[in-house]
């Protein structure tokens, strides 16, 4: 009877390290797929921001021709006076 007992015991134990053990994967496996979907979301995020700096670039561009323009603008106009 107390064998029987203890093997009850040590089956109950091995059920409940197994479920530890399913209970660790578990979680392993839901960080490593937080993990990935931080990793996709930093990249999109980098993308977004290579695409902004892109925008501000251009659009510096823009202003300094606007402003070289400017400058052509009044130098011929104080020529032409």
């Amino acid at each position: 009877m107390a064998m029987a007992m203890a093997m009850a015991l040590a089956m109950a134990l091995a059920m409940a390290l197994a479920m530890a053990m399913a209970l660790a994967m578990a979680l392993a496996m839901a960080k490593a797929m937080a993990m990935a979907m931080g990793l996709a979301l930093a990249k999109a995020m980098a993308k977004a921001m290579a695409k902004a700096l892109a925008m501000a670039k251009a659009m510096a561009m823009a202003l300094a021709m606007a402003k070289a323009m400017a400058m052509a603008m009044g130098l011929a106009l104080a020529m032409y006076n």
